[in-house]
């Protein structure tokens, strides 16, 4: 399973290669939140994709322990951390997530930092 956040599907649409995504990993798991920074981007102006139009991009509510919202990152990153913790083969830190192969199954997380977010810092 693969998890990704905000920056790389907002990144590789504007770039017309969303599909890589797909090509390289199949289905894709994102949080919720994802979608809600990528709905509010677009809302605001942004070239950011709709998501209900890419159904290998699974989308799941998780739940956030305390201490990974104060690690002060975006909730989209937040968010998919809690879901990559979610998983019993995945083994997070603080912002790094290291796969743990088992039974030909893997978790990766993918994650582009950037600092051009706007619309998610002012809300």
């Amino acid at each position: 399973m693969v998890v990704c956040n905000t920056s790389p599907i907002f990144y590789l649409h504007r770039l017309e290669q969303l599909e890589l995504l797909k090509l390289l990993f199949g289905t894709i798991a994102i949080p919720q939140a994802v979608v809600h920074e990528l709905d509010e981007g677009r809302a605001r102006g942004y070239e950011a994709p709709d998501i209900s139009l890419f159904p290998w991009l699974e989308v799941h509510q998780v739940e956030v322990a305390a201490e990974l919202w104060r690690l002060g990152l975006g909730a989209g990153e937040t968010e998919a951390i809690a879901l990559v913790q979610s998983r019993p083969l995945a083994w997070c830190q603080a912002g790094s997530c290291r796969p743990r192969k088992r039974h030909n199954e893997q978790v990766r997380m993918a994650s582009f930092h950037e600092n051009s977010f706007d619309w998610l810092r002012a809300s």
